[in-house]
C-alpha cells in the first residue's frame, strides 16, 4: 500500500483522490467555452455601417428664361444666355439609418431617356453657352451615365439635401428644342460596390416649352410639326419620374 492510500483514512476516504481535479475542471472548462464563444463573437461581428436610405428628388423645372450677354465671337453683338434662376434643379434627399457617419463622394445621374420635342412656331435666336453642376449630353444613349463629384457626410440618424443644376451641352443646333431627360440618381459612398438610389426625375432642359407653341388642342393637331410635338409630349407624359409641378401640369394635357 502506498503513502498516498494510508493518509486517505477515516472521512477522507470518501473524498476524490484528485479533489483539486475536480474542482477546478469545470472553472477552466467555462473559462474555455466563454473565450471560444468570446472569439467567434469578435470574428462575425461586423462593424458599424451607414445605411442610406434615398428619399424621392425634388425637381424644379420652369420656363427658361435668357438674358443678354456679349456675343462670345463680336463682344459688340448681343446673344442670349439662360439665366442661373430658371435652370432646371435636381435636389437630392438622403436620410442614414446606419450607426456610422456616410461619407458621400459622387453623384451619378444615369440617362434611362431621351426625347426631343420641337415646338411649333418657335423662332431660335443667337444664344451662348453657360455652366451647369450636371452636364447631360445632348444627344445620350440610354444608360449613359453623368458622374459628379461631391463631398458630404451624414451622421447616424441624421439626414441631409442638396441640389443640383442641370443643363444640357451646347450646341447651335439644339437652339428652339426642347430636350426631355428621363434620369436615374444614385449617390456612390464609403466605397461600397453599390450606390445607394435616391429615384427618378425627368427634366425639360433648357426649360419647359411657352404654352403658345404647344398643339392648342391635343385631340385635332393642325400640322405635321403639332403632330410631331403631339407624340413626343405623349411620350414624354408615360415616363416615370418625379416632375416639377408645372412640368406635370404641362404633360397632363398629353396623357392617355
Amino acid at each position: 500500500m502506498t503513502s498516498s492510500k494510508k493518509d486517505r483514512s477515516g472521512w477522507r476516504k470518501l473524498l476524490p483522490e484528485n479533489v483539486w481535479a475536480i474542482l477546478i475542471g469545470p472553472i477552466v472548462v467555462a473559462l474555455t467555452i466563454a473565450g471560444v464563444l468570446a472569439l467567434v463573437k469578435a470574428l462575425t461581428s461586423k462593424e458599424p455601417e451607414p445605411e442610406l436610405q434615398g428619399l424621392d428628388p425634388v425637381v424644379h423645372n420652369g420656363p427658361a428664361m435668357f438674358e443678354s450677354v456679349p456675343a462670345p465671337s463680336d463682344p459688340e453683338l448681343s446673344a442670349s444666355r439662360q439665366t442661373d434662376k430658371s435652370k432646371a434643379r435636381i435636389e437630392i434627399r438622403l436620410k442614414n439609418n446606419g450607426d456610422r457617419s456616410a461619407t458621400l463622394t459622387s453623384a451619378i445621374f444615369t440617362i434611362r431617356k431621351q426625347i426631343v420635342v420641337t415646338p411649333c412656331g418657335l423662332g431660335a435666336g443667337l444664344a451662348v453657352s453657360a455652366s451647369y453642376d450636371v452636364l447631360l449630353p445632348r444627344r445620350a444613349e440610354q444608360g449613359e451615365t453623368v458622374e459628379v463629384p461631391i463631398n458630404q457626410q451624414i451622421g447616424p440618424d441624421e439626414a441631409d439635401r442638396f441640389v443640383f443644376r442641370v443643363g444640357p451641352e451646347f450646341s447651335e443646333r439644339d437652339l428652339g428644342l426642347i430636350l426631355v431627360y428621363q434620369l436615374d440618381v444614385a449617390v456612390e459612398h464609403d466605397g461600397s460596390d453599390e450606390p445607394a438610389g435616391v429615384g427618378h426625375a425627368v427634366v425639360a432642359l433648357p426649360g419647359l416649352p411657352p404654352e403658345f407653341v404647344l398643339p392648342q388642342d391635343p385631340g385635332n393637331p393642325q400640322s405635321g410639326c403639332e403632330q410631331d410635338a403631339l407624340n413626343n409630349l405623349r411620350e414624354a407624359a408615360r415616363l416615370d419620374g418625379v416632375r416639377s409641378p408645372e412640368f406635370q401640369s404641362i404633360l397632363a394635357s398629353f396623357q392617355g
